[in-house]
């Protein structure tokens, strides 16, 4: 089945690009220290994405202006995030936050455990109860996916990275001199892979970044048993006004250089895994 290839390639190509980081960190760790320095920047990989603090739910909440909606305000809306939060297996009921920025958008965030999903005015008066519905699917299956650690991961091993080219451009500095004087030889290779794996390693960010764009894109689906919500909701948000473009670079730049997939991408993946599909999850959207 469709849904089933792409829940496969959609594992691959991030397992293939988290080893494509590990992999340029190896080398440079390697270049800078030699092979014994490899455990030891892996582990400093693993200890940043662990233990570098990440900004608190609630200064990003306050930096966006976001607040709780009561439930009275939206009960149609809490009652289908709790419900689809049980069926992705989230245990905490989420929090529902509301910025009143006009730009259609909504994340996700953990705090200490129980997600908050904050959705935009812009986003709120844009999307029919459906399409909100697979938004907020959406948002909640990167909570469910792990999306979150597999991101900070990645940003350890970027650091990481990013630190062991710097030494090494130092170090090869220093011993300019030694260099030029034929005292000591560096291969040529060497020195590009130390200018070029902080870019490297950025790309593959971005790359896995699509990659779990996709993922949460199929579990969304899955939750509300109606991609073509979440299709129809990602058209809606490509038909945004042109003063938000600048706002959405992150989705009309540079293939290489978005965080998140083309949306036509997007949706041609949602068609592809429309067939297959449970019923849709019966939510209550109206009042």
């Amino acid at each position: 089945m469709a849904t089933t290839r792409q829940v496969l390639r959609n594992l691959a190509w991030s397992v293939l690009l988290v080893a494509g980081m590990a992999l340029v960190l190896c080398l440079t760790s390697w270049i800078v220290w030699g092979p014994g320095g490899i455990p030891w920047a892996l582990a400093g990989a693993v200890a940043a994405a662990l233990l570098l603090p990440g900004l608190p739910a609630g200064l990003v909440l306050r930096a966006h202006r976001a607040r709780p909606i009561p439930y009275a305000a939206l009960p149609e809306i809490h009652d289908a995030l709790a419900a689809l939060a049980a069926r992705a297996g989230i245990h905490a009921r989420p929090r529902l936050c509301w910025c009143p920025a006009r730009q259609p958008n909504a994340f996700a965030l953990d705090d200490a455990g129980v997600p908050v999903v904050v959705i935009t005015d812009g986003l709120l008066r844009r999307l029919t109860p459906p399409e909100l519905m697979a938004v907020l699917a959406h948002e909640l299956a990167h909570i469910a996916n792990g999306d979150l650690k597999i991101m900070r991961l990645a940003d350890g091993l970027g650091r990481i990275t990013g630190l062991m080219a710097w030494l090494g451009i130092a170090l090869l500095a220093l011993n300019l001199p030694l260099i030029l004087l034929g005292a000591v030889t560096v291969p040529l290779a060497a020195v590009l892979l130390l200018i070029a794996a902080p870019g490297l390693v950025g790309l593959m960010q971005l790359a896995l970044s699509r990659t779990r764009e996709f993922a949460a894109d199929l579990e969304a689906a899955r939750l509300t048993g109606d991609p073509a919500a979440l299709a129809r909701a990602l058209l809606a948000l490509e038909r945004s006004g042109p003063w938000e473009a600048i706002f959405r670079l992150r989705h009309q730049g540079p293939g290489l250089l978005r965080t998140h997939p083309a949306t036509a991408e997007r949706v041609r993946r949602l068609a592809e895994m429309a067939r297959p599909l449970r019923p849709p999850l019966p939510i209550r959207t109206g009042g």
